[in-house]
């Protein structure tokens, strides 16, 4: 799943400049949303991008895409309360994806 969510970060950034504008930022969401096996908070995850996403020069909806990443990384964290979980994995849905597979 991590990987998967690492790609999607990646392939967004179409111009290979290290930062996710807006049009990538909706490209990112879609995807994040069409993954089999997570729930995605798409509204949690637009306020820690904002609030820890690192902006890029200041612009308005422009971020580093590693700040992306650290927000990401909470999928990673135990301690996160569930409440600010942007992904949950769910495993049932894993394991059906992996049979359609």
């Amino acid at each position: 799943v991590i990987h998967d969510i690492m790609t999607v970060l990646m392939r967004a950034d179409r111009n290979q400049d290290f930062t996710i504008g807006p049009s990538e930022l909706n490209v990112i969401i879609f995807s994040l949303k069409n993954i089999d096996g997570i729930d995605f908070n798409e509204k949690l995850f637009r306020e820690l991008l904002e609030a820890h996403g690192d902006k890029y020069d200041n612009e308005e909806g422009h971020y580093k895409i590693d700040g992306a990443m650290r927000v990401i990384r909470n999928l990673l964290d135990d301690d996160v309360p569930e409440e600010y979980n942007v992904f949950n994995i769910r495993t049932d849905q894993l394991k059906h994806a992996s049979k359609k597979a």
